[in-house]
Order: structure tokens, then sequence, then C-alpha cells
């Protein structure tokens, strides 16, 4: 079953400030290399060179709804092994 993935204006704002193109951000939900779950928010990491990108969520229903997402150093909010 596939998801509709909805973007907060935040998150289309950043997603355009920090040009992160949508097709990561789209990886790092249906393909996470880590997923951390934070109460009803959820934050999705995946390797991109050698940056991490964090995706910043929830589900709705058949949706996910994207808060924020970012690139940082991997090393800082590594939490186990990444794939």
């Amino acid at each position: 079953m596939s998801r509709n993935i909805l973007y907060t204006k935040h998150a289309e704002d950043m997603v355009k400030l920090r040009k992160i193109p949508k097709g990561l951000v789209d990886k790092a939900l249906i393909d996470p290399d880590e997923i951390l779950n934070q109460n009803e928010t959820k934050i999705n990491h995946k390797l991109v060179g050698d940056k991490l990108l964090r995706v910043v969520y929830k589900e709705s229903g058949n949706s996910y709804i994207v808060i924020t997402t970012y690139l940082t150093h991997k090393e800082r909010y590594r939490t186990g092994e990444l794939k």
C-alpha cells in the first residue's frame, strides 16, 4: 500500500531553503536507514554521502505529514548502526 506524502508549509519552506530534493525526502520516508520514535512524531534518517538526512514527520491515516527536514553531520545523531 502506497502512502501519500504531504508537507507542512514549514517543511515546504525548508526543502526550498536548504535545497533538499523531495525525492531524497521521499526515499528517507519509504526506505530509511534508521527510525526514531518520539511519541507521535517520528524521525527517519537516511545517509546521503557523508551527511545524514533527517525527516521529522507524523503519520495520519494513509499519509506521511512532513514537519521539517535537514541535512546534518551523521555523527551528531547516530543512535546505532545505520544500514
